[in-house]
């Protein structure tokens, strides 16, 4: 019996139906198994890193003994009679009022500068505030702390580890260059404990430091090893020169049977893991060899830690001449993430306020377009800015500093309010599929979503479709760095008068990072084109941004 021709069609219609269903299915099999995200690729910022990264600016304020003695190093041979503050005008408060108000993530308090004098109450010294004059004792860090917890602002804090007062820091005998390793390192970890320490809850924000602040500085003529941790003294042992003060490390300190916590970097990570440690041995956080507050491009935000503790322990004697170039640049294979920390004084020179009980005399500060400068050539190059405040004689900031820091903030806040970019259209030269990678990523203002080129392809452009011509000067580009830093040479574009045309000086445009601003003179342009030349591996960018400077300081120079 021949079949009728109806169930033919029904048979043919679902055999159809299953053929195209299985398509469908094979296609999106396909299209999940192409878009699998990058690979992490090289070393990747910690959360602490990229917490600090997103922060962009912090503050360093720099006040104590060198406040009331005029002088930005002293000696320790002060006396703490010559701390006069007077408590009921100092004002901590003002302080955390204007450096939140003017946009900075944390502040980062000399709580011990190379004097040695404590701007806390110690049990372990003399030389602090607890020793002034009875009506000028006052717990400054204490203080300070309060008023972070109040305005819930990140701290920080700096403990100088040349100590010029202490009577524990350098040799017992300097004739026989016999050494006590542990007195010194004693004291400077009960210094750690005494402000660290969450079970005193007396320090930092709500008892919590983000950040611990220690320069390799040291007191010439002194034999005064630094326990930075077990790592750093082996390397220090194993390049040690006999005649030189800041390499004589003894026998013995290849068989110290070290634990965490005999040790700094060691002791901080006790109380919290995620704190992030600026210091010259291949911490979290590096000087890149300027206090000008300027990074010098190309700017990797990575460093092999092992060959930048050589480099301090020798002086630079490792790599001839070659310290300051690698601390600068970074290194862009380097094993570990490494945050450039641009530091620089909004102070016209100098780090601590002068002594005039006059306020009208007080220290002159940076331009605005000085500050804006630095902005764009620290944050704006993949680095953090921590800009020093320094608070005078009756213990608050002059008016200089504190309207020059909102004249700042507000220059800041105002030039990237509005990404004129958002709502545009976005193609890309390659992308992998999907829309968790698609070019729209990059105009989305969600932090976590990213552009990126198809599998093994590490060139590649972007396209921002503006509907019409704007007028900008400053174009953002940002890498998506939990994944890594990858590129190291990138071009920005503008479609202007019916032509492509380059934006910016190129020569700048090598590494991104973070984030790269890049500033060209104002034009009136309806396509915006950001091409990668050269990257380590597939470009991860999730945003570009297209702005107007809402200050002519924030402009370009005319020459440029």
């Amino acid at each position: 019996m021949e079949p009728k021709e109806s169930s033919v069609k029904q048979t043919n219609r679902s055999v159809g139906l299953s053929v195209a269903v299985a398509l469908v299915l094979l296609i999106a099999i396909s299209k999940s198994r192409s878009a699998a995200p990058p690979r992490p690729w090289g070393a990747v910022p910690s959360q602490g890193q990229l917490a600090y990264h997103r922060e962009e600016m912090s503050a360093f304020i720099h006040f104590g003994m060198n406040t009331f003695t005029n002088k930005e190093w002293g000696s320790g041979k002060e006396s703490p009679s010559d701390f006069k503050l007077n408590p009921a005008s100092l004002d901590t408060d003002q302080w955390v009022r204007v450096i939140k108000g003017a946009g900075f993530g944390r502040v980062i308090f000399v709580a011990k500068h190379h004097d040695g004098f404590c701007n806390w109450f110690t049990a372990l010294t003399k030389h602090s505030v607890q020793s002034a004059a009875p009506a000028n004792q006052v717990d400054v860090l204490e203080c300070l702390s309060k008023s972070c917890t109040a305005a819930n602002l990140n701290m920080g804090v700096y403990l100088s580890p040349w100590d010029a007062n202490s009577p524990h820091y350098g040799l017992n005998d300097p004739a026989t260059k016999e050494i006590d390793p542990w007195r010194y390192n004693n004291y400077y970890v009960g210094q750690l404990r005494e402000i660290l320490d969450p079970a005193i809850a007396k320090y930092g924000n709500g008892g919590k430091f983000v950040e611990v602040w220690m320069d390799g500085a040291r007191g010439k003529g002194y034999y005064q090893p630094y326990f930075f941790d077990a790592d750093f003294l082996k390397d220090a042992f194993d390049l040690r020169k006999p005649d030189s003060s800041n390499l004589n490390y003894p026998d013995t300190f290849a068989s110290l049977n070290l634990k965490p916590e005999d040790t700094w970097l060691g002791t901080i990570k006790i109380f919290n893991p995620d704190m992030v440690v600026f210091s010259p041995v291949g911490t979290e956080l590096r000087w890149p060899a300027t206090e000008s507050g300027r990074l010098s491009v190309p700017v990797w935000a990575k460093t092999d830690p092992k060959r930048q503790r050589g480099l301090y322990i020798t002086n630079g004697e490792s790599e001839s001449g070659s310290a300051e170039k690698y601390l600068a640049h970074g290194d862009p294979d380097g094993p570990a993430w490494s945050v450039p920390e641009a530091d620089t004084s909004i102070l016209a020179s100098g780090w601590f306020e002068n002594s005039s009980n006059d306020k009208t005399k007080n220290k002159p500060v940076k331009t605005l377009k000085q500050l804006g400068d630095i902005y764009f050539e620290s944050v704006g190059r993949g680095g953090v800015l921590l800009l020093n405040f320094a608070p005078n004689v009756n213990g608050e900031l002059s008016e200089f500093q504190a309207s020059r820091a909102k004249e700042f903030g507000d220059a800041v806040r105002a030039t990237f309010a509005t990404n004129m970019g958002v709502g545009s259209k976005a193609q890309a030269s390659s992308s992998r599929s999907g829309k968790k990678f698609a070019p729209a990523n990059v105009l989305d203002a969600d932090y976590d979503t990213y552009w990126t080129t198809k599998s093994g392809k590490s060139t590649g452009s972007i396209t921002i479709d503006l509907g019409g011509e704007l007028y900008f000067d400053i174009v953002s580009v940002q890498e998506y760095i939990p994944l890594g830093q990858r590129v190291s040479k990138f071009s920005v574009e503008v479609f202007s008068n019916g032509a492509w045309q380059p934006f910016g000086q190129q020569d700048m445009q090598q590494t991104i990072g973070y984030k790269a601003l890049v500033r060209g003179k104002a034009v009136n342009a309806s396509k915006v084109r950001v091409t990668i030349l050269e990257s380590k591996a597939e470009p991860v960018i999730n945003e570009i941004g297209v702005f107007k400077a809402a200050v002519k300081e924030f402009e370009i120079a005319p020459n440029t």
